[in-house]
């Protein structure tokens, strides 16, 4: 029986093929998804992603998700930011444009944020907006809230404002807000912070001490509600003393008294509609729904709902 007659051109195209089938994939572009995309605000975020194509040899292309592999990189960082992983955020008003590449293989989009997005403080509120200590050398801290333009809308400013007493013989107050009545009066404390323009934010409270005389100190810690939302706050404790279990109709004025260097474990639940947007910083950890207050001086604290 004769051979079968393989032909030179067969022979190549086998060839060619068991050469293709062994060659790596190479990428051969990108493309960045969304493509062109508009934020409302600074402080928004869009994830970008990027699709890799890649060839080899006569194979069909292939198509992977490469977005942690790739470099990412915004024209203009005072418009717009953006992580390793293409998290991008709006950061002032304008366009940019965003770029992913490995190599010389690159891919963009733009970007726009709406004009006025520009996130700046706009007010301050001082809480308690008045405190009353009843005898000498009793601390009372207080707390800065402010308001924004954007997200997020209301935030603690504590640590970052500066903090005056309008009569330092009454009461004096330090950097972190903490006050100490020092003798008998009414002082106005005042918390100075700036906007983007350079204007000054203030916001004011007072202080009055009502006795000369030193004495026990049982510390008092206040709830406040803050943001534009509503919630529950409760306390855990193995005693029956200085409960707090605030309604969001009574969460304005609630007040227990402890007994000093007590922790008091607080928890926030919001009311449907609501979310939580945390503590003030003097109630740790200040992101969980749970934190925990020391009782060294009367203390308010600022439970934020959006």
């Amino acid at each position: 029986m004769p051979r079968p007659v393989i032909s030179c051109a067969v022979l190549l195209v086998v060839a060619l093929s068991l050469v293709g089938c062994s060659l790596k994939p190479t990428l051969s572009s990108i493309q960045v998804i969304p493509n062109g995309a508009s934020l409302t605000t600074a402080g928004q975020t869009v994830q970008f992603k990027a699709i890799g194509t890649y060839n080899a040899g006569n194979h069909p292309a292939t198509t992977s998700d490469i977005t942690t592999s790739v470099a990412w990189e915004s024209s203009d960082v005072k418009v717009i930011t953006i992580t390793s992983s293409g998290l991008a955020t709006a950061v002032g008003s304008g366009s940019a444009t965003i770029t992913a590449s490995i190599g010389t293989t690159m891919a963009s989009s733009n970007l726009t944020v709406a004009a006025g997005a520009v996130h700046d403080l706009t007010s301050i509120e001082i809480i308690p907006n008045a405190q009353a200590v009843t005898s000498l050398g009793e601390p009372t801290q207080f707390i800065a809230i402010g308001t924004n333009t954007t997200s997020p809308m209301t935030v603690d400013l504590t640590n970052q404002v500066s903090w005056q007493s309008s009569d330092v013989k009454v009461a004096t107050i330090n950097s972190a807000g903490l006050a100490l009545g020092n003798y008998v009066g009414t002082t106005t404390i005042t918390a100075i912070g700036k906007s983007n323009s350079g204007a000054l934010i203030v916001g004011t409270s007072t202080l009055t001490v009502q006795n000369a005389v030193g004495g026990v100190l049982i510390p008092a810690l206040t709830i406040y509600s803050v943001g534009l939302g509503t919630g529950t706050v409760t306390s855990i404790l193995p005693l029956p003393v200085g409960i707090i279990n605030c309604s969001p109709a009574s969460i304005a004025g609630c007040t227990g008294s402890f007994v000093f260097g007590t922790p008091v474990v607080l928890t926030a639940a919001p009311s449907n509609g609501s979310t939580f947007g945390g503590w003030s910083s003097n109630c740790t950890p200040d992101t969980a729904t749970t934190c925990t207050v020391q009782m060294n001086n009367n203390q308010p604290v600022g439970a934020i709902f959006n």
